[in-house]
């Protein structure tokens, strides 16, 4: 994973969650009667996760980080997930911010949930 930045403090992640819709294609003699299906375009869906939000670190703030990307519209950015299993599995994909909710405690730690649109043309799994 060279060339990637590790953002800090990311605690569980879950996605992409991907999807397809249906298209029916049921015709007036469709076999046995029955509505008939087949899948539209590839949904690569969104990666989400919590993080330990520290407003002045350069992969969170507003200059730089997370933050920046989401007031920025920037988008094609390249992300990797790396599995914590033994062979620390990566899985790649393109995206932007589409989400940072931060939750203001009164106390404990800042919080902050982020959405990433997965937005490229696959997920590479191993």
């Amino acid at each position: 994973s060279s060339g990637f930045t590790a953002i800090a403090e990311i605690r569980d992640s879950e996605g992409p969650n991907m999807t397809r819709d249906d298209i029916e294609v049921t015709y007036h003699n469709s076999p046995g009667g029955r509505r008939q299906y087949i899948p539209d375009l590839l949904e690569l869906g969104e990666v989400t996760f919590p993080v330990n939000w520290l407003p002045t670190d350069s992969t969170h703030d507003s200059t730089d980080g997370l933050l920046a990307d989401l007031k920025n519209g920037t988008v094609d950015r390249d992300f990797v997930i790396v599995l914590s299993d033994t062979a620390n599995t990566p899985i790649y994909f393109t995206g932007y911010v589409k989400g940072f909710e931060p939750g203001h405690p009164v106390s404990g730690e800042l919080t902050a949930s982020i959405t990433i649109k997965v937005n490229g043309n696959e997920i590479v799994y191993p």
